[in-house]
């Protein structure tokens, strides 16, 4: 019974780790998305692109022309 009981304290202990990693890489895709977007605005842009949409060849934001 111990045994099993301690399968079961490693199990959560792993999956209690691996939803602090979770939460620690979506700060960081935060924070990567936050910094994409300052580049973004302090862009150049040099559009390309077609009637529903332009891409900037720079710093690949999207602009959507057409509903």
């Amino acid at each position: 019974m111990s045994r099993l009981r301690n399968s079961f304290n490693d199990a959560a202990e792993e999956v209690i780790a691996l939803e602090k990693e979770i939460h620690e890489m979506h700060e960081k895709i935060r924070l990567l998305e936050l910094r994409k977007e300052e580049l973004q605005h302090k862009c150049n842009h040099q559009f390309q692109g077609n009637d529903y949409y332009e891409k900037c060849l720079l710093c690949h934001k999207i602009e959507v022309l057409y509903y």
